[in-house]
């Protein structure tokens, strides 16, 4: 890790987590047919921030692309290609009308050899919807892929796959170097343009996971999980140095399957770790609906110009809070993006589903 010095913050400003930023949020599954070399994503919508129109039931989000190259020199990482004449970003109503679509630019999958965990990243430019107003000229995806029912590997394109996707789309503030490279941490001296030839792409792509390293493959995440998430006003991920690690957010929906939420109450989220232990919570101090220790936090981490993204994970021992007893063990996954915003999920949690299944989504 790079020591927190000044020219570190400098580096890092330009890239803070911009709080009011319009946001939709997603859970689902994602599907690769190697006979079509489709990338597909469909998920229900499961939370927004800062829209100018509310989203009534049954919201989707599609994604698509094409398979264009792998690389796994430090990390499997795919490059994605827009599909021809195909909007690869669509938001559609529950009545089918689209409410947001978009050209897809750059877009990458990648995660460590061996694991099933991973991050999908990718910028659009929006071009139509009621919802374009909201997300401007540029917008980014980025999610955590999991339980990938193929892990990451140099073979993994060569057969179909499929796994749970959790993630966000989010407007772009403009900047003079926008697009996905940002996402992946690259020096803005490296592109002008949000759109790149082919070959520019998959070439800054390989640099920019270069030095992702493998992370252990664990055990699979199991359902029922509890979602996780930064909203406005969480502090996201913090690296205070020396494996000092935390992160504050928001759980908001208990998950029965990758693409079926039930909403709860949003009740604070909190992780400290320092190196590999550590402990969780789950709902506000001295109200904890669970609290958890962990011994085997992996923090993987790619770092460019002090520019990072991260997968973490940690498998847990259930220690109090009100649920206490009902569980002994479970298992955290999550992504983080530069500025700090992460997404994860807290699995195997089948005995709370009746008891925190009912608790009633707040209605402001």
């Amino acid at each position: 890790m790079l020591p927190p010095t000044l020219l570190l913050l400098a580096l890092l400003l330009p890239f803070a987590r911009a709080e009011a930023l319009p946001a939709l949020f997603f859970d689902g599954t994602l599907a690769y047919s190697q006979a079509s070399q489709l990338l597909t994503l469909s998920a229900p919508i499961t939370a927004t921030e800062g829209l100018s129109l509310p989203l009534g039931a049954g919201s989707e989000f599609h994604f698509i692309a094409r398979f264009a190259s792998l690389t796994t020199a430090g990390a499997i990482l795919a490059t994605l290609d827009p599909v021809a004449a195909t909007p690869g970003v669509e938001v559609v109503d529950g009545g089918g009308t689209a409410l947001l679509l978009g050209d897809l630019g750059t877009a990458a999958l990648g995660g460590g050899a061996g694991s099933d965990l991973g991050i999908l990243a990718a910028q659009f430019h929006p071009t139509a919807g009621a919802l374009r107003g909201n997300f401007g000229d540029q917008a980014s995806l980025f999610a955590l892929t999991l339980n990938l029912s193929t892990p990451f590997s140099p073979t993994l394109f060569e057969t179909d796959f499929s796994g749970a996707v959790d993630g966000r789309i989010q407007a772009v503030v403009p900047e003079p170097a926008t697009g996905l490279l940002l996402l992946l941490g690259l020096p803005l001296l490296l592109f002008a343009t949000p759109y790149r030839t082919t070959a520019m792409r998959r070439s800054l792509f390989f640099l920019a996971l270069l030095l992702l390293p493998a992370g252990p493959a664990g055990a699979a995440l199991t359902y029922p999980a509890l979602d996780l998430d930064t909203f406005a006003g969480d502090a996201g991920y913090v690296n205070s140095g020396g494996g000092a690690i935390s992160l504050d957010g928001t759980a908001y929906e208990l998950l029965t399957t990758p693409a079926t939420p039930v909403a709860i109450a949003h009740v604070p989220f909190s992780l400290v770790a320092n190196g590999t232990s550590g402990t969780l919570a789950v709902g506000a101090p001295g109200s904890e609906l669970l609290t958890a220790t962990f011994d085997n936090f992996h923090d993987t981490i790619l770092t460019l110009l002090g520019h990072t993204n991260h997968t973490f994970t940690a498998d847990l021992a259930y220690t109090g809070g009100t649920y206490a007893g009902i569980l002994t063990t479970g298992r955290i996954e999550g992504v983080v993006q530069p500025g700090g915003a992460f997404t994860a999920r807290l699995g195997a949690l089948s005995p709370l589903v009746p008891a925190m299944g009912t608790v009633p989504e707040p209605t402001s």
